[in-house]
């Protein structure tokens, strides 16, 4: 299941917005609805979420979303009965029920946190911050999620992007299943089709 077709699988009417290439209160306006509910999906829009909401002619909600992980996590307490303002203390109760993580490529040669980054290999981040780098993205993958995991974990979920394939997530799940064969613990595998982040985790 790709991000977009997640999110469209929800009975409302999904506008979604890729990189702002329009203003989020013009999508507003064009969406024709009578009510909306924004998820940013990353911390750094959340401020123009609000204004663009100040500004609307309908009610808007704002769930405070700060990875696409939360975001679905979130729309999955959506209620299509109930008022924006229930549905967005419903959905931002979920937010800290999922951890997340990404894997991408590091542009620069650094060192943060104590983890020594080297441009062009593999970065895992938890959460915001940079836990993981290795020059192979499945061990990345697995080291990452590894430091996401706890005694109360249930369910983890790997959504491979366009420039990974099912193979790579498969491999990612067959050695965290091997290392926690005892644990009570789920894994998933969705061809999330997202760009720049290979992998995105979601523990819950």
């Amino acid at each position: 299941v790709s991000l977009e077709r997640a999110y469209s699988s929800i009975s409302w009417t999904t506008d979604l917005l890729v990189g702002g290439m329009i203003p989020m209160s013009t999508a507003i306006t064009k969406s024709g609805a009578k009510q909306a509910i924004i998820l940013p999906n990353n911390g750094n829009i959340i401020m123009s979420a609000k204004q663009a909401a100040e500004v609307a002619e309908i009610p808007v909600g704002i769930v405070p979303s700060k990875t696409i992980q939360q975001g679905l996590t979130a729309m999955l307490a959506f209620n299509p009965e109930a008022s924006v303002d229930a549905n967005v203390e419903a959905m931002t109760d979920e937010l800290s029920s999922v951890k997340s993580g990404e894997v991408t490529r590091a542009t620069r040669d650094t060192e943060i946190n104590g983890v020594e980054i080297h441009k062009g290999n593999f970065i895992g981040i938890v959460d915001g911050t940079i836990v993981v780098d290795d020059v192979d993205p499945i061990v990345a993958t697995v080291a990452m999620t590894e430091k996401m995991l706890d005694e109360d974990s249930e369910i983890v979920t790997v959504m491979y992007g366009s420039d990974a394939t099912e193979e790579e997530a498969q491999a990612v799940v067959n050695r965290l299943e091997a290392a926690h064969e005892d644990d009570d613990c789920e894994f998933e595998i969705h061809d999330g089709g997202q760009p720049v982040y290979n992998f995105l985790i979601s523990v819950e």
